[in-house]
């Protein structure tokens, strides 16, 4: 087995190789140029750049539109799986944990996209033959490629090529391979170039030393109605903080122990208004005030999708996007804010009751849009 991973740019490649024809003595020479080193790449398909959303969604949107079904948007993969309307804060303001719903939530919801076969091993799976489920996966992902559907792929990279920095975690795309070389073809939301890696060169680079791929076999042609239904209704539980329950977000006292919704703004705001030395300022806030701006973007676009959905409730679901939209408005804001303050560790006074004004208006306008969205709601349920 080949256990290497090559990740080769654009550069013109040319190689003579010498071969000694036994018993001859006569010399050949094979050129090798540029074009054969590249990639081999069965299924042309790049997921959303930059990232869309979520790695999920960046790759799903694409996948989903090359079986024919280019409704599942990114807006509307990001509203259904919730990356949409949740937004989560550590206390003190440290960082958003924009990606939550990815690890259960979202992956929950594949099964109304269609039906998906999973390949899956990790070190936690005790007695299971890691290569074994490779190689299994290996004939599901050539068929897969064969019929022209690229395959989800979990953290396709090795640990060389996270610590040079290639970065491709989270989702990619598996969109070719090659036998030869025994590697996929891989592209991801987070790489800007095709790269490959080794069939059985994943897991170093991830803490539980995971494989998995997930492959579409036949995508679902059912109406929506009711999944969009239960896509408002979370997006309500996600603002009240209410979707989570579990002890990763609770105490055993039922405080929220990772704010989330109306609770993380506040957590935010109060980060600014406490005088408290803010972790990675500002750089971290900007990444804070990105995720707002991603993910409110997202929600005003689901909502407008949804108007033909749900034209009964047309109204309010247009009114509680342009809600989203002042919110993408004040995070602009914030994003200029915090770009300004430069490289300096700490804010000035003026700049933390500004940053406390922005979001407390953010949180305003968030209010507003969940308020509109309960309204469509109620007249849905009707």
């Amino acid at each position: 087995m080949n256990r290497s991973t090559t990740a080769r740019g654009c550069v013109e490649i040319l190689i003579v190789l010498f071969v000694v024809i036994a018993g001859d003595g006569i010399q050949a020479t094979e050129t090798r140029t540029e074009d054969d080193w590249k990639p081999n790449v069965t299924v042309d398909v790049e997921p959303s750049r930059p990232n869309n959303g979520t790695s999920l969604v960046s790759c799903l949107a694409p996948l989903m539109a090359t079986v024919g079904h280019p409704e599942w948007t990114p807006a509307r993969l990001m509203g259904v799986m919730g990356h949409a309307f949740h937004y989560e804060m550590k206390k003190g303001a440290a960082t958003v944990y924009h990606d939550a719903p990815d690890w259960w939530f979202a992956l929950d919801y594949l099964p109304e996209l269609g039906t998906f076969t999973k390949f899956s091993v990790s070190k936690r799976d005790e007695g299971v033959d890691r290569y074994e489920v490779m190689r299994e996966a290996r004939a599901a992902v050539r068929a897969s490629l064969a019929r022209d559907t690229p395959v989800l792929v979990w953290q396709p990279m090795t640990l060389a090529m996270k610590e040079s920095g290639l970065g491709a975690a989270c989702w990619g795309l598996i969109v070719g391979y090659n036998e030869n070389e025994e590697s996929y073809t891989i592209r991801h939301p987070f790489v800007s170039e095709t790269f490959t890696i080794g069939y059985d060169a994943f897991g170093p680079a991830d803490p539980f030393e995971a494989f998995e791929v997930r492959i579409l076999e036949t995508p679902n042609t059912e109406d929506k109605r009711d999944l969009h239904h239960r896509a408002l209704q979370n997006a309500v539980r996600f603002a009240n903080g209410t979707q989570y329950t579990d002890e990763t977000f609770k105490t055993s006292d039922g405080k929220q122990k990772k704010p989330y919704g109306f609770a993380a703004y506040d957590t935010w705001r109060d980060a600014f208004a406490s005088g408290e030395k803010l972790k990675s300022a500002p750089r971290r806030q900007r990444h804070n005030a990105l995720m707002v701006r991603r993910k409110r973007r997202g929600a005003a676009a689901y909502l407008r999708e949804l108007t033909t959905i749900f034209p009964e409730a047309a109204e309010h679901l247009e009114a509680g996007a342009a809600q989203y939209d002042r919110e993408l408005q004040v995070a602009n804001s914030l994003v200029e804010l915090f770009e300004s303050v430069g490289g300096r560790d700490e804010y000035t006074e003026a700049e933390r009751v500004s940053a406390g004004k922005l979001i407390a208006e953010a949180v305003k306008a968030e209010r507003k849009a969940v308020g509109q969205i309960e309204a469509a709601l109620a007249l849905i349920e009707k």
